[in-house]
């Protein structure tokens, strides 16, 4: 089989995919091998129609987790511009998500990751973030 590179404007596609929390656990990502960069994705629902939002959290210098709190929106829920959120061996590391939930179910998760080696991504919304830069 032929191997597929997948681009976007100036950022290349290095995982795109679907995934479904198993009976409400957390979902785990790792990328680059050995463990070099690991997402947890937390999900939380209160009581009632709270605001979403996400609790970033640095863990060590190559995990970040990522609390979601009152995603449960049957039509979905998201970021709206690309989160910068790490730099592996010299490339930045942008994300996109949406998060899918019918009343009291497992969560939906639609995530990609890109990565880039320009420092010109001016474009890219990363105020707010800054905490995420995982070095």
């Amino acid at each position: 089989m032929q191997s597929i590179a997948i681009e976007s404007g100036p950022v290349r596609v290095i995982s795109s995919g679907t995934v479904i929390s198993f009976d409400k656990n957390p979902i785990e990502i790792t990328m680059g091998g050995s463990g070099r960069c690991k997402v947890i994705m937390i999900f939380h629902d209160e009581e009632g129609e709270g605001k979403s939002f996400v609790r970033p959290r640095v863990i060590g210098s190559r995990t970040i987790e990522l609390t979601f709190v009152n995603f449960k929106d049957p039509l979905g829920s998201g970021n709206v511009k690309p989160i910068h959120f790490a730099t592996i061996g010299g490339l930045t590391i942008f994300m996109n998500y949406r998060i899918y939930s019918y009343l009291d179910s497992d969560k939906t998760v639609h995530y990609t990751f890109y990565c880039s080696q320009e420092d010109s991504l001016d474009k890219v919304h990363t105020e707010g973030f800054n905490e995420w830069i995982i070095e």
